[in-house]
């Protein structure tokens, strides 16, 4: 029986069947090695200014005893399972070690507490690997084609680079492709479990971070597109949305025993976005579309494709939801690409979709089958090609360290107690050393204030994002730093500048 005679229903026993199976393995054993690969790079120097905020947060919540975060930008179930990681590493220590702050860059003599909450990450982005495994499989893929999926979502250099770091949104996109996978039982189905199922996945996605909730509209769609529908069907629909309510709150309960700041919070959250952040804000359609695009390649064109798959019902439940959530997102005036994670699984499952749907049709016009598989193969490796790059790329990086070069520079060449105004995202210098002082986004500082300094470093990823406009006065400052500079010290990644060092007294 070919993979493509099956029903979606009978594709259960194929992915099983023992070839397959291990390919599947191979697929979540390198998901694994690349999300592992780096996870201890730059520490004890700490450059990603949320991960230090989060910690801070769980910290000060373990050494209190208070299971209230106090901090609401994030919903409390991200908090609650970053504790969990944080009372092993003080179990084993003995105790939860500060760390020391450098707008932007921190140092913290406890590398594994770091280690752990990566290590977290990691394993929901595994999860998320083998969850869109499970989806393709589910909503009706050849065994080829739910692989690719698999080895999209593996791959894929988002996915990769954000499995890295402590943050909301890969544990997030692993309950949103669960909640999906429900979906395309409740169409199938129309199971009371399949209901309570998605409601409760749908619950930690929002208890995960707020707007991927929006995850209950591929069970609201599933809902609709089955056929026949009745009043039992409906009353398990808001069964459904009533279970993740109270998940949601059950899992982030402060938002109710302590409503007046969290409604401060959320809404602080919802300004923030709307209003603006220095670097990250407008054209949010055109800055999505470009990471996708930068993430997938030419294979993102497949993902309209899917709409032809014979599964085309269980292919829309994927669409209503990532359609609804980009729209979302965009909508906003900050982007960040990390925003994107609870769609990148689905549309790696949409791209396979699209490559299964050219099989169907195209098998009819080629008669051999080793013909067909050698195409298939060839064409699936092509697909595969940016994503891998890109992750490959993305985790040599990893183990460059240009901050050190800065740092090393500094520590030879500058005398102690030399007054330094260092940019947001510098290298984190000793406070014990040499005066240090930190501003966020120097460029946009008065001259007055900057030469009060025996030394200014700027930033790429600081101020650097101010110096799109060549005319801009971000520019004029910098040129005027290098005039008045008695030495002045760049450090380049190929043909950009990504530190600048300005002596003002020599």
């Amino acid at each position: 029986m070919s993979e493509h005679s099956q029903t979606a229903g009978d594709l259960r026993p194929a992915v099983l069947a023992p070839g397959w199976f291990w390919v599947g393995c191979a697929i979540v054993i390198g998901a694994t090695a690349i999300r592992v690969a780096g996870l201890s790079s730059e520490l004890p120097f700490v450059y990603h200014p949320d991960e230090p905020t989060v910690l801070t947060i769980v910290h000060r919540m373990l050494l209190n005893g208070d299971a209230n975060p106090g901090a609401f930008n994030y919903p409390s179930l991200f908090y609650y399972v970053h504790a969990l990681g944080q009372m092993a590493v003080r179990a084993i220590d003995g105790d939860l070690l500060p760390f020391v702050r450098q707008l932007g860059n921190s140092y913290t003599p406890q590398p594994e507490a770091f280690l752990v909450g990566r290590a977290i990450t990691v394993c929901f982005g595994v999860g998320a690997v083998i969850a869109t495994i499970v989806m393709a499989r589910d909503i009706g893929l050849s065994r080829s084609a739910t692989l690719l999926a698999g080895a999209l979502a593996a791959s894929n250099p988002l996915l990769v680079a954000h499995s890295r770091m402590i943050s909301p949104d890969v544990p997030a996109a692993f309950f949103c492709t669960l909640a999906l996978v429900t979906a395309v039982h409740v169409l199938k189905s129309g199971s009371v479990s399949a209901y309570v199922f998605g409601g409760i996945m749908t619950g930690l996605a929002a208890g995960m971070k707020y707007n991927a909730g929006l995850v209950g509209i591929g069970i609201a769609a599933a809902h609709f597109l089955r056929e026949p529908r009745d009043a039992v069907q409906f009353s398990l629909l808001a069964l459904s949305g009533a279970l993740s309510i109270a998940v949601f709150l059950l899992t982030s309960p402060f938002i109710i025993l302590d409503f007046a700041r969290a409604s401060n919070g959320i809404l602080a959250e919802f300004h923030h976005y709307q209003t603006g952040h220095p670097g990250f804000e407008g054209d949010a359609w055109k800055f999505n579309l470009i990471w996708l695009w930068q993430a997938f390649g030419a294979a993102l064109l497949l993902a309209p494709l899917a709409t032809l798959h014979p599964a085309r019902k269980e292919i829309w439940i994927v669409w209503a939801f990532v359609a609804a959530y980009l729209a979302l997102i965009s909508a906003q005036v900050v982007r960040f690409d990390r925003n994107l994670m609870p769609i990148v699984p689905r549309l790696t499952v949409l791209v396979a979709g699209g490559f299964d749907a050219l099989l169907v049709y195209a098998r009819p016009w080629i008669a051999r089958p080793r013909t067909m598989g050698f195409l298939c193969a060839a064409f699936a490796v092509i697909i595969l090609l940016p994503g891998m790059s890109g992750s490959l790329v993305e985790t040599a990086a990893r183990y460059r360290d240009p901050r050190k070069e800065v740092r090393d520079w500094i520590n030879q060449h500058v005398a102690p107690e030399t007054s330094i105004l260092m940019d947001s995202y510098g290298p984190y210098l000793d406070p014990k050393t040499h005066k240090i002082t930190t501003a966020f986004l120097i460029l946009q500082q008065p001259m007055s204030a900057l030469i009060q300094y025996d030394m200014v470093v700027v930033t790429r990823q600081g101020s650097g994002r101010l110096l799109v406009d060549e005319r801009s006065e971000p520019h004029e400052t910098l040129r005027e730093l290098g005039v008045r500079a008695c030495a002045r010290q760049e450090f380049k990644n190929g043909t950009t500048t990504d530190f600048w060092v300005f002596r003002l007294r020599c």
